[in-house]
This record gives structure tokens, sequence and C-alpha cells, in this order.
């Protein structure tokens, strides 16, 4: 992966899931390719990867992490670090978090303050969200914990509400 980044010297944008070692590709994306300003992340977000995003990345403009599992501290830390952000997407996300005492596995939490997201989301030029109980897509994603199984869904689907410079 590594080698194939180094080639895309004009890479601006990029979609990806979410890895468990994520640091690697940030690095080297950071060191190649200069241009870089857009990701999608199709997945749930957490601190570690968060955290590599924001060291790696720290330029970013415009992050799409929609109909994906939150861990409200990783969104927190991308607002907090992410200086250049623009435009954020987090529409029919919901929030997990980690089970205790266990490396593997979320639970959905619906108690969640958002009031200091909304607080610090309020800088951004565009700002994306839906979590409602009554919305189809919102419903999809805690069906699916998370990750949206696409091939489930109505073909195209998976661009709708997306931020148009990610919409392929």
């Amino acid at each position: 992966m590594r080698k194939a980044i180094k080639g895309w010297k004009d890479l601006e944008s990029m979609t990806m899931p979410t890895i468990e070692y994520p640091n690697y590709i940030f690095q080297e994306i950071s060191r190649s390719c200069k241009k870089f300003r857009e990701l999608k992340v199709m997945g749930r977000l957490n601190l570690q990867f968060a955290s590599s995003l924001t060291i790696n990345l720290p330029n970013l403009r415009v992050l799409s992490i929609r109909c994906s599992g939150l861990v409200k501290e990783a969104l927190i830390l991308i607002l907090d670090r992410l200086q250049y952000l623009e435009v954020l997407n987090i529409s029919h996300s919901c929030f997990v978090e980690p089970f205790p005492d266990s490396e593997e596995g979320y639970r959905f939490i619906s108690d969640v303050d958002t009031d200091i997201i909304s607080k610090k989301a309020s800088k951004l030029r565009e700002f994306h969200t839906c979590m409602k109980e009554s919305c189809i897509m919102c419903h999809r994603t805690r069906v699916d914990c998370g990750l949206p199984r696409w091939f489930r869904y109505e073909e195209g689907i998976w661009k709708h509400d997306e931020v148009s410079s990610l919409a392929l």
C-alpha cells in the first residue's frame, strides 16, 4: 500500500475503510501527497484512528465519516486538532463506546451530550449531521452496528447526503 501511495503524488482525496493500524497509511500520505485535503472514512471512528489522522494529516479540509459508529472522544479530538477542517459530515452516524475489558466490540450509546460537539463544530463552514430515530439511514447504521452493508440497500444510496466533493 505504501508503494502505491508513493506513486500518487497528486492525490487530493481518498475513500478508505477504517483499518486497525492506519498510521503507516497516513504517514505515507503526509510524506508523498502534498495536495491531499479530503478524506472519506467508511467504518467506525475510534480514538486510535482519530489520533493517527490528526497527527499525520493536520491540513485536512474535508472529512466524511457518515453512516459510521463514532466514539465521542475521537470526534472531539478531530474537532480540536484539525485546525484547517472546513467541512465535516457525520450524517446518519451513531455514537458507540467500546465494551469494557474487551478489545473488540462496541455498544451504542444514546445519552450523549452533543452540545460540546455542536459548539466545536460551529467553527466549520459546513457541518452535516442527522441522528434521528425516524431516519431510515440512521436506523440502518444502527442495525449494521456502525458498518453499513451497502450491498443490501438501494443502488446508489451510498451517495445520498454526501459532501459534494466526495460524492463520486
